[in-house]
């Protein structure tokens, strides 16, 4: 794959569940973003192929190892958590705060401040 454009049309055509850990970070923000995007749109998390793919992996965004990712990654957390119902969000509050904990806690002030 050549260009950054390239790659990102490429990860597009992914499945979520793929593009959620996608190699390329700009991949992974983009989803994220949608993330935001469908939460902002959708009454719950079922109603969204999108959110229903990103609880499981919710704690690879509030985890991610690239800052700028990261920072959309909690981004995404917090949008995710505040459609989720209380058994969505118990479901994967300890592996969340276990990545929120080991990477959000440290990171750059607006990060800290996302966490």
């Amino acid at each position: 794959m050549g260009d950054e454009a390239e790659q990102l049309a490429e990860a597009a055509k992914l499945p979520w569940e793929d593009r959620f850990v996608h190699k390329f970070w700009k991949a992974r923000v983009a989803a994220y973003e949608a993330v935001v995007k469908e939460a902002s749109l959708c009454e719950t998390v079922d109603d969204s192929a999108c959110l229903k793919a990103f609880g499981d992996r919710a704690k690879h965004a509030a985890g991610d190892a690239n800052a700028n990712a990261l920072d959309v990654g909690l981004d995404a957390v917090n949008a995710f958590l505040g459609i989720a119902d209380a058994d969505a969000a118990r479901a994967h509050a300890g592996a969340v705060m276990a990545a929120v904990v080991a990477k959000g806690m440290s990171g750059r002030p607006k990060t800290v401040e996302r966490a």
